[in-house]
């Protein structure tokens, strides 16, 4: 009795299992079909879309690489650019710099020999002073005594000129041409020629004895006027 109890009260139980899975499998499921359908198309959608935008952003990415990799290259092409210039600026600063010093040295050498002219000249402008004191001295003796004169010519020479040479003739002239250069008696144009005179010149200019010299040409001028 109580086994029958129990087999009606499972097949109840059965019954309305199949019932409500019957009504699960009916609009229910229809309903949850169409909406998990939907669901899915919705989340593909999104899905599509999110990759969609996920492309874009991408190829965006990738447009802005490809624009800062140019950009860079064109950075690193002109870095190159200035390296090279500062590299040949450099090369040129040295080589101003060497020039620079080769002037300098050259200046200096320059200096050095203007210093040496000065000085060698300052001893020819004294040795020629001196000479030219011993000019005018030797013309202040002999001047009254021999009938000595002194002319300046052209070309920067003097002329020396003896009179009272000649007892027949006092006013007749007899004379020669002096100049001095870098410190040395230059004497040309005697007039009349005398004997021996390149040997006076260079015995005057090893003496520097102008004085010596004029007594010496003037007794030539008179051994002339004898012969």
């Amino acid at each position: 009795m109580d086994y029958q109890k129990e087999v009606e009260t499972f097949r109840s139980k059965l019954q309305e299992a199949r019932e409500k899975f019957n009504h699960w499998t009916g609009d229910e499921l229809r309903q949850l079909t169409q909406d998990l359908a939907l669901t899915s198309s919705k989340l593909l959608q999104d899905s599509l879309e999110e990759k969609k935008d996920h492309e874009d952003g991408l190829n965006d990415l990738r447009h802005k690489c490809q624009v800062s990799k140019r950009a860079l290259n064109e950075h690193i092409a002109k870095l190159q650019e200035l390296k090279t210039e500062l590299k040949r600026l450099n090369e040129e600063s040295d080589e101003r710099l060497k020039e620079h010093r080769f002037v300098e040295q050259d200046l200096l050498s320059v200096g050095e020999d203007i210093s040496r002219e000065k000085q060698l000249l300052s001893a020819q402008e004294k040795a020629i002073s001196e000479k030219l004191t011993e000019l005018e001295r030797a013309a202040a003796m002999f001047q009254d005594r021999l009938g000595l004169k002194f002319k300046k010519t052209s070309g920067g020479r003097l002329q020396v000129v003896f009179t009272c040479v000649d007892d027949k003739d006092p006013d007749a002239r007899f004379y020669f041409y002096v100049q001095i250069n870098q410190g040395k008696y230059i004497v040309s144009g005697c007039e009349p020629l005398v004997d021996n005179f390149e040997a006076l010149v260079k015995k005057l200019n090893s003496t520097n004895n102008f004085r010596s010299f004029v007594i010496a040409v003037r007794k030539a001028f008179k051994a002339t006027i004898k012969s």
